[in-house]
């Protein structure tokens, strides 16, 4: 595959990433600390809204293009073909794992545990509280992942021999 090729592709990967670490920079600075302020069940009500209505937005395509175009870097640094290779296997590794395996094995569980309970059992059970501190916990790691992640991609673009 050409330079060029991968130099765009760890650039998009930088900018995507970068993207979502926006996102998840978002949650973590003040969406969490707003629903937990809500009177009665207003934020679990809120979140599980959110969680429903994410699924058919652009963040979707976004959290999985990235996802695939770090995978495919990966491959490709691992091939000799991803330009500065430490600085793409570290940004996708940490990408795929921080990003994506938090995501995956972490935030998205305690969405669908959230989900399936009655607004008022979550907020009485005691689930709300452990949930926005833990769910808030690991937005953060998602967070400064793909913040790294976004820093190691471009440092890997820019180090790529032309």
């Amino acid at each position: 595959m050409s330079s060029a090729i991968v130099r765009g592709l760890l650039w998009t990967a930088a900018a995507s990433s970068g993207l979502l670490g926006g996102v998840y920079f978002a949650f973590s600075s003040f969406v969490m600390a707003s629903l937990a302020r809500a009177p009665g069940t207003a934020g679990v009500e809120a979140m599980q809204s959110m969680n429903v209505v994410i699924l058919r937005t652009p963040f979707m395509t976004v959290f999985f293009a990235s996802t695939a175009l770090a995978a495919l870097l990966l491959v490709l640094a691992i091939l000799g073909q991803g330009g500065s290779r430490i600085w793409a296997v570290s940004a996708c590794l940490l990408y795929l794992i921080g990003m994506f395996g938090v995501t995956a094995f972490g935030n998205v569980p305690m969405n669908d545990t959230l989900t399936g309970m009655s607004p008022s059992v979550a907020v009485s059970g005691g689930y709300w509280r452990t949930f926005l501190s833990d769910w808030t916990l690991l937005n953060h790691l998602r967070m400064v992942a793909s913040l790294a992640a976004s820093g190691l991609f471009a440092i890997a673009a820019h180090t790529l021999r032309r």
